[in-house]
């Protein structure tokens, strides 16, 4: 375990999974930690007992510093649930976890014992946040709340809605800083605040870790034509178009027919699996699909380096960004994006210039841009060109520099106590 330095100041990170849960919590935590301490800050992290966590596990998943992990207690979350009505709503963050009071009493002695000058936030989930709010409440240490999801949405209980509403709130005016992930959250966070946000609060997209860059290219084509999607997967209407792109596809080129393969690697929401199944019936491409099962990181790289395009689609909630995107930058495959005009998925596609956007039901667009692939990985092209990709900004090398910025701000410090140049790096991973 890395000792923390003393010429660092120190952050106590509070998250609901990290290392080895692999989640999107998990990787946008981790990203930032392994770019705290070249930036002046030593990052000890708060987190959930990993058996608790409903995620899978990556056990090649590491991080070089502290880690606490905190277990929560059943039986206290089935009583808390029995008597809501009397208990403060900071105790019914999460419907599924339980670990906060035992979070806040570990946090209090982090701080403590180990001289925390900061603390950061995140959600989701609930649980991270709120357990975060308390620890700076009582260790009067400052808060920097990180916003990743949308906030105003309905839980089906409008009183428990109304509190909970009311609960961010406070945690948003007790804040030093707001971090979001889109602009649309950040509005939405600024209207729940009522004018009394703090300043200088910045839009922090999800980011790619160093060891997700890969060259620019389209591997040849041996034996398989092969597309691949990752992250998790929604019933949604797009998976129908893209079903009916692919069938087109093949309709011109029926010598592919098979020697095509469709992968899907996530998790599946709202019944999305029976959903793509049919879909695929219906165009006569069942025979392509590949549905595997969950895969670490470093599996997932050799699938995607295998694979001649990756693909993704949002689910209509524009101020979301899936979390696997950012990673899809960095992949060097070219990305396929099915997302809400305008909305903060499109955004980040046109910013990275890293693949195409389209609309929901832009079958004949989707087909060409797959055709297009196709040819390319026949002449061998390369593609695209490294010059026309602007991933920096989403690299949590350039995200941490921003947030460390505003750790600096919420401590009332002039900047970082240590601060070690950043250097560039080209698709070869080499310095530059």
């Amino acid at each position: 375990m890395k000792q923390a330095s003393m010429a660092n100041r120190r952050v106590l990170v509070v998250t609901g999974d990290f290392v080895p849960v692999s989640s999107n919590c998990t990787f946008r935590a981790l990203g930032f930690v392994e770019e705290l301490p070249a930036l002046g800050w030593d990052p000890f992290v708060l987190t959930q007992n990993p058996a608790n966590a409903g995620w899978t596990h990556d056990p090649g998943l590491k991080a070089d510093c502290p880690i606490c992990q905190v277990s929560g207690s059943p039986l206290l979350w089935r009583l808390l649930k029995r008597i809501s009505s009397l208990v403060p709503i900071w105790l019914l963050a999460d419907r599924a976890r339980s670990w906060i009071p035992f979070a806040v009493l570990r946090g209090v002695y982090l701080v403590w014992w180990y001289r925390i000058d900061l603390i950061f936030g995140s959600f989701q989930p609930w649980s991270s946040l709120v357990a975060a709010y308390l620890i700076s409440k009582l260790t009067r240490r400052p808060l920097v709340s990180e916003f990743r999801d949308s906030i105003p949405k309905s839980l089906g209980n409008p009183a428990l809605t109304k509190r909970r509403m009311a609960l961010v709130t406070k945690i948003v005016r007790h804040s030093k800083r707001i971090v979001a992930t889109t602009a649309e959250i950040s509005t939405n966070i600024r209207m729940l605040a009522g004018g009394t946000l703090p300043p200088n609060s910045k839009v922090l997209a999800h980011g790619y870790r160093k060891v997700d860059l890969k060259p620019f290219d389209v591997p040849p084509i041996d034996k398989y034509f092969t597309l691949t999607f990752t992250g998790s997967f929604y019933r949604h209407c797009s998976v129908d178009t893209f079903c009916q792109a692919i069938a087109g596809f093949l309709g011109e080129n029926p010598e592919l027919t098979s020697r095509i393969r469709l992968k899907i690697i996530g998790r599946e929401k709202e019944g999305a699996f029976i959903f793509l199944r049919r879909s695929a019936e219906e165009h006569g491409i069942d025979h392509c699909l590949e549905i595997l099962p969950w895969q670490s990181q470093k599996e997932l790289q050799v699938t995607i380096g295998e694979s001649h395009l990756v693909w993704f689609t949002d689910v209509g909630r524009s101020e979301i960004v899936p979390g696997k995107l950012s990673k899809m930058f960095a992949c060097g495959r070219p990305l396929l994006a099915l997302s809400s005009v305008g909305g903060a998925t499109w955004r980040a596609v046109d910013e990275t210039a890293a693949g195409r956007n389209f609309e929901y039901d832009d079958v004949s667009g989707i087909q060409g841009f797959i055709s297009r692939i196709y040819h390319a990985a026949i002449d061998r092209d390369v593609l695209p060109n490294r010059d026309e990709v602007k991933l920096q900004d989403y690299s949590f090398r350039a995200l941490t520099e921003r947030l460390v910025n505003l750790f600096a701000e919420a401590t009332g410090s002039a900047g970082t106590a240590r601060h070690t140049p950043q250097v560039a790096e080209d698709l070869s991973g080499q310095k530059i």
